[in-house]
């Protein structure tokens, strides 16, 4: 069965709705969600975990390690 997201309402600043606004406008972010998206999971990327190293080259698609340049 296919995921099926779920819907949360969140109250957020004129300044945020703005920030928003703005991504939609520059055409990065097709809607207010995928700005949500990107943003909840800048804490995950600032994290170090314990499986960086195997993960780097699926997370950015290429087999580069940062540590051995």
């Amino acid at each position: 069965m296919p995921h099926r997201p779920t819907t949360r309402n969140v109250s957020i600043t004129p300044e945020i709705e703005a920030f928003i606004a703005g991504r939609i406008t520059s055409g990065r972010f097709r809607n207010a969600s995928e700005v949500m998206r990107a943003a909840l999971h800048l804490p995950e990327r600032a994290e170090p975990r314990k499986d960086a190293p195997a993960r780097w080259g699926r997370d950015v698609g290429t087999s580069h390690n940062p540590e051995r340049t």
